[in-house]
């Protein structure tokens, strides 16, 4: 069974995630940040996870970054031995007048290049520089590379509704079981 719980617990927040890779019986997403919630909502609805996540804390900025953090973690924990993983994706995905390519890598190396212009500081009350910090948290623990590049795109809303669903679907391709054996010739990930 690809599946996590963790709890992060700080003097900030409070984050608990489930993560289950190879199950879709929905999302359950709680934070006291109504985009967030949505934005998470599209990960696990887009990605096929069943994904839960309930979030408090005393700043927007920590619970973003903390629920990063422990969904990275929880990724980590429930992608297990990476045997048989099929561990590459890229693909480009359209949302309105928003076009997003990415790619990742589920390597066991941390990196990503967040090259996405976002016009509005805010966008549903939610501030706009935070999608990097979820995304830059997320990456860092969850140990994989992302690229995530903007090819058009001129509403804020639509670019990062975009990029969510996007990391969704790579990480639903990457992370599918399509093999026996480790995707490596190293003989580690």
């Amino acid at each position: 069974m690809r599946t996590s719980t963790l709890l992060r617990e700080t003097n900030e927040t409070q984050v608990i995630v489930t993560l289950d890779l190879d199950q879709t019986v929905g999302s359950d997403i709680r934070t006291s940040i109504p985009f967030f919630n949505h934005m998470l909502e599209q990960l696990g609805k887009h990605s096929g996870f069943a994904l839960t996540v309930k979030a408090s804390g005393d700043d927007v900025h920590h619970i973003v970054e903390d629920v990063g953090i422990t969904l990275g973690e929880a990724f980590l924990e429930a992608i297990g031995d990476k045997k048989g993983i099929e561990r590459y994706a890229s693909m480009m995905v359209p949302m309105d007048e928003s076009l997003i390519n990415g790619a990742i890598d589920i390597s066991g190396r941390p990196y990503l290049n967040f090259n996405c212009q976002l016009p509005s500081p805010m966008t549903s009350g939610f501030e706009s520089e935070l999608v990097k910090e979820f995304l830059l948290a997320f990456v860092t623990h969850a140990k994989i590379t992302l690229h995530m590049i903007q090819i058009q795109g001129d509403n804020t809303h639509h670019i990062i509704e975009n990029v969510f669903k996007l990391l969704a679907r790579l990480l639903k391709t990457s992370a599918a079981i399509t093999g026996k054996s480790l995707p490596s010739t190293k003989g580690v990930l």
